[in-house]
């Protein structure tokens, strides 16, 4: 295996520099087809799909487009751009639009096999890493959601920044050109979504650690100061544009945990704050097993015991052996953390495209790293069960989103109805829906595929009898249980 470059020598790790970075880039071309073959096999479902949800409502053209427009409580200018120049290239076609959105997740697991080779991780756990990224079923939402191209977005700058970061450590001589190129890469993918929102300051922290055990006199050169403080200068930058945008809290205190959960914002601080830390811990559960995906008791526990059993082996065979992966699983563990602290405001698998890079990682990092053929058989076994459990709950939700599901069917029937929807889309809605009898279909429930599952059911019940009823009164009779 490589050399831990957390350990390796600031000369050893300079001299590694942009030659081992360009091999990197050149040896991945057949990866990326690879790549490509294997999302075109698992999403490409999503080609033949229409628009879904709130999808149409989104679509502007380029001229109504504004740097500070909201959408609901979401300031994003990024994906509203993105959107807007999809709208304005293919009109009301998408199928062009999921296109785009397959190419930009192919672009984003080469990009992240890339970024983990480039820190010294052998390429077979990078290849292995970014093929199972794929096959995480909470993923799949944003393949065959044309809104959920946020998550992409964000994603692929927030690599791109990274890498940049990467080339700034690893060049000889430090040059501001990777760290501004790295912090637009960042502004642009936060601005898409505020998942990356603590990466400045982890990309601070690692500089200057870095710089201060090479103890050369580089190190005490200005660019180096400027290259350390540029990440935070950026982050307030940009918290300054979001407070510009949606007030002086920046709008968190806008953002709905749950359109039922009106009560919440009417009690006490220290009740938002349980809640966040809540839903925090909960997406961490997440990133590595999709609770809210799964549609019966009987599944969840099965699940919840495959998962288990998969961190058992793995912790088995790697016994004895963690101290010298330490810096690598810490890195992991650190990358799960960071991306899944969204999960606080809006609690779904959706949210942890970013987050479940790391988990992917530490799977696949403690099964081929260590040449031992203890467990080896089991954990493979289990992660074929764990692998195929998420490939099964990915299928589910693509279900949810084709042309003729009907929890679509009615929400696109009461989409007709809105004043400020356009003719045009109005008229798509018809065409499309020619042969359902809307009145009746719009009077039906739109169910989101995870409202029907029972760890949504648990937690809700669980939050209102452990929290609301100690800190609020009459907190039963404002909130029924159900």
């Amino acid at each position: 295996m490589n050399k831990n470059t957390l350990t390796q020598s600031p000369a050893e790790f300079q001299m590694s520099g942009s030659r081992d970075i360009t091999g990197i880039w050149n040896s991945n071309f057949f990866l990326l087809i690879f790549l490509g073959l294997l999302v075109l096999i698992t999403h490409g479902d999503a080609l033949t799909f229409g628009f879904a949800r709130e999808d149409i409502r989104l679509l502007k053209g380029i001229g109504n487009w504004s740097f500070w427009d909201q959408y609901f409580y979401y300031w994003r200018p990024t994906w509203t751009l993105w959107l807007s120049l999809q709208y304005t290239i293919f009109g009301l076609n998408p199928h062009a639009m999921h296109t785009v959105s397959l190419i930009l997740y192919v672009a984003n697991a080469w990009l992240a096999s890339i970024v983990i080779s480039a820190t010294g991780i052998k390429r077979s756990i990078a290849v292995a890493t970014v093929s199972l990224w794929i096959l995480m079923a909470g993923n799949t939402y944003s393949c065959i959601w044309i809104s959920e191209c946020n998550d992409l977005l964000a994603m692929l700058f927030l690599l791109l920044a990274t890498l940049a970061w990467i080339f700034l450590l690893k060049n000889k001589k430090y040059s501001l050109v990777f760290a501004v190129l790295a912090c637009i890469s960042w502004s642009v993918s936060t601005m898409a979504k505020e998942v990356g929102m603590l990466w400045p300051i982890g990309a601070a922290a690692i500089t200057a650690y870095q710089y201060k055990r090479s103890g050369q006199k580089i190190c005490r050169s200005w660019k180096n100061c400027v290259a350390i403080f540029l990440p935070l200068i950026f982050l307030i930058s940009y918290i300054s544009l979001k407070i510009l945008a949606q007030g002086p809290t920046a709008g968190i205190d806008l953002f709905p945990y749950n359109s039922n959960d009106k009560i919440v914002y009417s009690c006490p601080l220290m009740i938002k704050l349980i809640k966040m830390m809540m839903h925090y811990i909960e997406g961490i559960f997440y990133s590595y097993l999709p609770l809210e995906l799964f549609l019966s008791w009987t599944g969840l526990i099965v699940g919840t015991l495959v998962g288990a059993s998969l961190i058992l082996s793995l912790a088995i065979r790697n016994k004895g052996r963690f101290r010298p992966n330490k810096p690598f699983l810490s890195g992991g563990l650190i990358w799960i953390l960071l991306f899944s602290v969204h999960t606080a405001f809006n609690p779904s698998v959706r949210t942890e495209y970013i987050a479940t890079l790391g988990t992917a990682f530490i799977i696949c990092f403690l099964l081929i790293s260590t040449e031992t053929k203890k467990c080896l058989v089991l954990a493979i076994l289990l992660l074929a069960a764990y692998t195929g459990m998420h490939v099964c709950l990915g299928k589910q939700v693509t279900e949810y989103f084709s042309p003729s599901s009907p929890a679509l069917i009615s929400c696109h029937s009461r989409m007709i109805d809105i004043p400020d929807l356009s003719q045009e889309k109005k008229i798509y809605l018809k065409n499309k829906l020619w042969y359902v009898d809307t009145d009746m279909m719009a009077k039906q429930k739109d169910y989101m595929y995870i409202e029907k599952g029972p760890w949504k059911k648990f937690t809700k019940v669980f939050f209102r009898k452990t929290v609301l009823n100690n800190f609020t009164e009459n907190s039963e009779k404002q909130i029924p249980l159900k």
